[in-house]
């Protein structure tokens, strides 16, 4: 697997324009969302003692890549990944019933509509083996380039956007 700075270059190069990426950004943490209310139907555990929920075990694992990835980047998503576990668990509180199902299908819907509309308006086919690997590292893009924008990080946007000096 690639590291986070070619993951992001690759990004940077499939969406180039602002409303690309913002697309993108949406329909990822809307495919996340949707994912999550799938996974929190199924629980492991033992009975009357504890039990987790399966979208909680992705998020940890989700968690720990990051923080391999870049802490300064995975701190911030705690509380993104700790949003949308508690809106999942609202959606799927009472078991796959038809009102969470429907709701996993709309959602996810979306998010898949959101993330080819952004490669629609790049004009690019969306590749499907490279676009799995990299909606991991997507959360992470979006908070660094939510850092980007504070100033903050410079040396890694000018590894991403490959901006260096060379002299």
């Amino acid at each position: 697997m690639k590291n986070f700075i070619q993951e992001a270059q690759g990004y940077v190069a499939c969406h180039e324009t602002a409303v690309s990426k913002y697309l993108s950004f949406a329909g990822t943490m809307i495919l996340y969302l949707a994912i999550m209310i799938f996974l929190s139907f199924f629980e492991v555990g033992v009975v009357n003692v504890h039990h987790v929920d399966f979208s909680t075990l992705m998020t940890l694992a989700l968690l720990v890549y990051y923080f391999m990835q870049n802490w300064k980047l995975a701190i911030p998503l705690i509380a993104v990944f700790l949003f949308l576990l508690w809106i999942a668990s609202l959606f799927a509180s009472a078991g796959p019933n038809s009102f969470s199902l429907w709701s996993f299908i709309i959602i996810l819907a979306i998010g898949l509509g959101l993330v080819y509309a952004s490669h629609l308006i790049m004009h690019k086919k969306p590749e499907i083996k490279s676009q799995a690997c990299r909606m991991l590292v997507v959360p992470m893009i979006m908070i660094a380039e939510l850092y980007f924008l504070f100033g903050w990080m410079s040396g890694m946007k000018d590894k991403i956007y490959k901006t260096e000096k060379k002299g």
